[in-house]
C-alpha cells in the first residue's frame, strides 16, 4: 500500500454574520455537499467535491494513509475532526460503481485521524487519515475475479429480468455462503463482515451476507442497497446488531435478509414489504426523508411466480 499526498485550500470562517443572515456575507457556489453543515463549524472546504472524490478513490485503492495538506491565514482547526467525518461520510456515499458506496463501506472499519502543523508565517497543516481496511487489495483482487466468473456462471442475457437475477443472486449465497459461528464473537476479526469473506471463505457475518448480495447485484445491474440497524434473533429474542438488503425490482424497494434465512432455513425473508418484515430496526440515516423518499419501499411484498 502507498501514501499519497493532495494539497487543497481551507477556507476562512464562514462568519457569524452568515449564521444570523447577513446577505453582505461571502458566498461560496463551489461548496456542494457541505454548504449547509459548515454553519456551525470553524471552517470548510471550498473545494469539497474534488476532496471527497480523492478520498473515495484512495479508499478503492486501499492507500494507507490519505495527506490533505493546505495554507491558511489564522488557526482554524477546531472543527476539523468533524469535516473529515463528513468528507469519509460522502466519500462511501452511493455511486454508479458497484465497487463503491456501500460495498466500500462494508470493507472500510473507520480511520485514525490527526494533523501536524508546519510553516511560521502562515499555517500550513497537513491532515493525515489512515484508514482501517477489512480486506487489502490482493483480497479485493480476489473477490473481483470470483464476481466475474460468478455473473459468466449465472448466464444472463438481455431477456432476464431483475426478479430474476436477485432469485439467482440469493440463491447462490443461500447455498453456498454459511454463516461464520467460528468468529461470531471475535472482534478482531474482520473478513467475516466483507464479501471477501462470503465470496472467497464461504463464511461471513450477515454484513458480509449483504456486501455480497450488493455487489453481485450491482454488478448485473440490479440496484440494492445494504442496510445497519438492530433486528430480533427468532432463537434468543434478543435485539443484536444487524445487516441486511433492501432490492429494487420493477422501480420497487423490498427487503431482502439472506442471513436469517440461512440460520433459519427456507426464504421467508426474501422480497418482502415492510409490514412482512418485522423485527427490523434500521439505523437512523436510513430513516430520513430524503432516504426513504428515494428508496420507498413497496406496500406489499413481491409476489413470487
Amino acid at each position: 500500500m502507498r501514501a499519497l499526498k493532495y494539497f487543497f485550500l481551507f477556507a476562512a470562517v464562514i462568519s457569524f454574520a452568515l449564521m444570523q443572515g447577513d446577505d453582505k456575507a461571502p458566498h461560496h457556489p463551489r461548496v456542494r455537499y457541505h454548504f449547509e453543515v459548515r454553519k456551525d463549524l470553524s471552517t470548510y472546504f471550498t473545494n469539497s467535491d474534488e476532496i471527497i472524490e480523492v478520498i473515495r478513490q484512495a479508499l478503492v485503492r486501499k492507500d494507507e494513509r490519505i495527506i490533505i495538506s493546505y495554507s491558511s491565514s489564522k488557526d482554524s482547526m477546531a472543527d476539523f475532526s468533524k469535516i473529515v467525518r463528513e468528507l469519509f461520510f460522502f466519500a462511501l456515499e452511493e455511486t454508479d460503481k458497484p465497487y463503491e458506496g456501500d460495498y466500500l463501506s462494508c470493507a472500510v472499519g473507520g480511520y485514525d485521524l490527526h494533523f501536524t502543523r508546519n510553516g511560521e508565517s502562515v499555517y500550513d497543516y497537513d491532515i493525515i487519515i489512515t484508514p482501517d481496511y477489512y480486506t487489502d487489495s490482493e483480497q479485493e483482487q480476489m473477490v473481483d475475479k470470483e464476481v466475474k466468473r460468478l455473473i459468466k456462471s449465472f448466464s444472463f442475457d438481455e431477456d432476464t429480468t431483475d426478479y430474476e437475477k436477485a432469485k439467482a443472486v440469493y440463491d447462490y449465497i443461500y447455498q453456498n455462503v454459511s454463516y461464520d459461528i467460528i468468529h461470531k464473537k471475535n472482534d478482531n476479526y474482520h473478513l467475516k463482515a466483507t464479501a471477501f469473506g462470503a465470496l472467497i471463505f464461504k463464511a461471513a457475518s450477515c454484513q458480509g451476507y449483504a456486501a455480497a448480495m450488493y455487489r453481485l447485484l450491482r454488478e448485473v445491474g440490479v440496484n440494492c442497497r445494504v442496510i445497519t440497524g438492530y433486528a430480533v434473533n427468532e432463537h434468543t429474542g434478543e435485539k443484536e446488531y444487524h445487516a441486511w438488503n433492501i432490492i429494487c425490482i420493477d422501480g420497487k424497494w423490498y427487503n431482502a435478509d439472506v442471513t436469517f434465512d440461512v440460520q433459519n432455513g427456507g426464504h421467508e425473508l426474501f422480497l418482502k414489504s415492510d409490514k412482512d418484515f418485522k423485527g427490523h430496526f434500521p439505523d437512523e440515516k436510513f430513516m430520513t426523508d430524503s432516504f426513504i423518499s428515494s428508496h420507498k419501499t413497496a406496500e406489499q411484498s413481491y409476489v413470487l411466480p
